[in-house]
């Protein structure tokens, strides 16, 4: 319930002469929920819904005419994501069962879920991102750009921590992505969207939460939980376990890093 109290804090709170800029990707794998896709993927530019994939259909939805206009402007784009987005529904099913294996669970339902995206500021440039994990309406992990290395909150994700955090390559390549990469595919949706965004962003935002909303308490009745919260500002980031200090897992034309297992490290 207090997931849902902020996002809708964060709704009506949002400052319409704000110049922060965002693109964002939330992906939702279940397991135990015959009424409910298997993977869900929806892809937002300034709290606007732009795209829509699901394991039933397997296909991208665009959700604006503007992202129309860009796929068929690259239709080998278009393509490449499907296939890349068919691919990460099996990993994040991998996910699944890594998951309830760490907890010692078994059947029922469950839920994995990610965040992640980038923000940019487009009157002084700066630029911020994030990459965050939860498990049946709890947060798992999550990347701090500031330290590249990894949060665990809980006792579980600590060995994923530990692998995460000496894979200094692949958190370099990271914060290339949300620093760099992120922010540049974002400028060219805003470039594509912007008078859409403009005139009609404030009513997307209501629509997309009342429809949310929905959507949170239809799986919150099956599964009996609330997704997890948005990631905590950064001066209420949780002190990962094991330490006591605070710190903080490509998709073509609008690309978010590959779906990775979330594996226990290697004996």
């Amino acid at each position: 319930m207090n997931a849902l109290i902020g996002l809708l804090l964060l709704v009506f709170g949002h400052d319409v002469s704000s110049v922060i800029h965002s693109l964002q990707f939330f992906h939702t794998a279940s397991s135990g929920i015959s009424t409910f896709p298997e993977f869900v993927m929806v892809v937002m530019v300034d709290k606007v819904q732009v795209e829509y994939y699901d394991s039933n259909t397997q296909r991208i939805i665009a959700k604006q005419d503007w992202v129309d206009q860009a796929n068929r402007e690259d239709p080998n784009s278009l393509e490449r994501e499907t296939e890349e987005r068919k691919d990460s529904q099996q990993v994040y099913k991998g996910n699944i069962e890594i998951q309830k294996k760490l907890f010692n669970l078994t059947g029922g339902a469950h839920i994995v879920q990610r965040m992640n995206g980038c923000e940019w500021d487009d009157e002084d440039g700066t630029t911020e991102g994030y990459d965050q994990y939860g498990f049946d309406g709890e947060d798992f992990i999550a990347l701090d750009l500031k330290t590249l290395t990894w949060v665990a909150p809980v006792h579980q994700a600590f060995a994923t921590k530990l692998r995460l955090d000496h894979n200094t390559a692949f958190n370099q390549y990271k914060k290339n992505y949300y620093t760099k990469v992120c922010v540049d595919v974002l400028k060219q949706l805003l470039a594509y969207g912007k008078s859409t965004l403009q005139r009609t962003g404030d009513n997307h935002i209501l629509v997309f939460i009342l429809t949310g909303v929905a959507v949170v308490a239809a799986v919150a009745v099956v599964v009996g939980v609330f997704l997890y919260q948005k990631r905590n500002d950064s001066e209420k980031r949780h002190k990962p376990v094991g330490s006591d200090t605070s710190s903080e897992n490509t998709e073509g034309q609008k690309p978010s890093p590959e779906a990775q297992p979330l594996t226990t490290v290697q004996s």
